[in-house]
């Protein structure tokens, strides 16, 4: 395939005017944002075509289209594959693997998201399903940070983590 397909999923409230997209340094780097909050901010696995970038917001995701510089090659993944070290065993150094966001960090990025740097926040009610999944969610995750609550902090991190695994 000559394009690769990313997606990530916003609050229901976001609009298209929210979103910057940018690509930079030759095709090399590519940066997202939503209300100033940066999702992705990396050197790309491979080089695209700046010029021929596609993305929308559909159904609470946003949704990027990304044309390959070589066509044949094939994608890993979105970012950059950072060089994987190894032991004098042969056995990889887990500390050298990307690890995925922290379900802390993912959630501190919706709260971002759900109030805006303007400090202006939305009504439960006038929320969807989705949103109001997302905000429940986050209340969880914040309840069980609280009061120490293993279960009930594995359960949020679970419900957080359908809302989109982050690697930074």
């Amino acid at each position: 395939s000559s394009e690769v397909y990313c997606w990530w999923k916003l609050p229901s409230e976001i609009s298209g005017k929210e979103v910057k997209v940018a690509v930079s340094q030759g095709g090399t780097w590519l940066t997202v944002a939503v209300r100033d909050v940066v999702l992705f901010d990396r050197r790309l696995f491979d080089t695209i075509r700046a010029d021929d970038l596609v993305w929308s917001i559909d159904d609470s995701e946003l949704h990027l289209t990304l044309t390959k510089g070589d066509r044949n090659k094939l994608w890993e993944q979105l970012p950059e594959v950072g060089a994987v070290e190894h032991d004098e065993t042969g056995l990889v150094k887990p500390e050298s693997l990307p690890e995925p966001m922290s379900a802390e960090a993912r959630m501190e990025k919706f709260n971002q998201m759900l109030t805006g740097d303007d400090g202006v926040q939305f009504n439960y009610d006038d929320l969807d399903d989705q949103g109001r999944t997302l905000v429940d969610a986050i209340r969880k995750y914040k309840h069980a940070r609280a009061t120490g609550d293993q279960k009930e902090l594995a359960e949020a991190e679970m419900l957080l983590e359908e809302f989109g695994r982050l690697v930074i």
